[in-house]
Parts: C-alpha cells; sequence; structure tokens
C-alpha cells in the first residue's frame, strides 16, 4: 500500500513540475510494484490481461513506453491516464458511493447528474451513445458551474468594491462641483 501511495504523490508532484519526465517514471515503477506487493504478480499480469482491460493496459504501457524510451512525457502522461481509467472505470461506482459517505464532501457529491454521469462512465453498452450523453452532460454541469463561479465573482466584486466605488463616485462629483465653481468664478 505505501508504494502505491508513493506512486499517486509521485504522479501529483510530475504534474506539478510540468510533467517531469523523471517523476512520472518513479511513479509508474512504484505504481506497478506496489500493485504487484499488494496483489501478487500473477494476479497483477491476470489483471493487465483480462479481456475487459486489455484496451487500458495498452494504452497504459504504450505510454510508459513513450515517457521512458522517447522522453516524450507530453504525449505519454496522457496516454496513461486515459488508460488507467479504461481499466478502473468498473471501479467509480464504489468509489463514488464511499465518496458520499464522507462527513464534509458527501452532501456536494449526492448530486443526481453526478451519480448518473458516474454510471454513464462505468456502464457497459452502446458507446456513441454514452460518449453523447456524457459530453452533454459534462456540458451542462461545466455552464452550471460557470453561472455559479461568474455570479460569485459579481457579488464579489460588487461586496468589495462597493466602497471604493462610491469613493470615485464621489470624487468625481466632487471634481465636477470644482469645475463648476472655477467656471462660474471665471464667468464673474
Amino acid at each position: 500500500m505505501g508504494f502505491l501511495t508513493v506512486s499517486l504523490l509521485l504522479f501529483i508532484l510530475g504534474v506539478m513540475f510540468f510533467l517531469d519526465r523523471a517523476l512520472l517514471v518513479m511513479g509508474n515503477l512504484s505504481f506497478l510494484i506496489g500493485l504487484c506487493l499488494l496483489i501478487g504478480v500473477k494476479s497483477t499480469l491476470s489483471f493487465f490481461l483480462k479481456k475487459g482491460k486489455i484496451k487500458g493496459s495498452i494504452f497504459f504501457f504504450l505510454g510508459f513506453f513513450i515517457i521512458v524510451f522517447l522522453r516524450l512525457s507530453i504525449v505519454g502522461f496522457p496516454l496513461q491516464i486515459y488508460g488507467l481509467f479504461q481499466m478502473f472505470k468498473s471501479f467509480l461506482p464504489f468509489l463514488y458511493d464511499s465518496a458520499t459517505k464522507l462527513p464534509i464532501i458527501g452532501r456536494y457529491l449526492r448530486n443526481p447528474q453526478l451519480k448518473k454521469m458516474v454510471d454513464e462512465v462505468s456502464a457497459k453498452g452502446p458507446i456513441r451513445m454514452r460518449q453523447i450523453n456524457l459530453i452533454l452532460l459534462l456540458f451542462d454541469n461545466l455552464r452550471n458551474l460557470l453561472k455559479i463561479l461568474l455570479l460569485s465573482k459579481i457579488n464579489y466584486f460588487i461586496c468589495c468594491n462597493y466602497q471604493k466605488l462610491q469613493i470615485i463616485q464621489w470624487k468625481q462629483n466632487l471634481d465636477i462641483l470644482k469645475s463648476q465653481q472655477i467656471y462660474r468664478t471665471s464667468i464673474y
């Protein structure tokens, strides 16, 4: 379990340091070693060679090969992420159900649209229709998120800058009054 934690940490650091090749390679190796130590070598091989996970395994090891031998982290890392997603997507409903039971963030994750999206991603069936529905659902969620962010930014601007706006308006009014005063004194 320690190697898997180290691999997650190294992956995060590798992304934070703009896809640093050395960190990503160490993360990959510690992931493979951790998986072998956790479930055994034979089970690890059977996991990667299962019929439903062969596509994900190909993408994962292709990304690993590109990172290590071709030194192209920017190409290999997205391939690895896609491969890991393909291998572990059947695990998403369990992970989602566990996350909804967490004390603080659980109530935010109990969203019917998010549940539907998790079910769509992890389900098996006609791929085209699932992908189209998933994309539409993602765009709908992104649109709602952007609305919330925009409204919160507007509210923040209004609340924090209200006094500044009043001062600017007051100064403008004062400038107008001064210019009118100067104009009046120059006429007389």
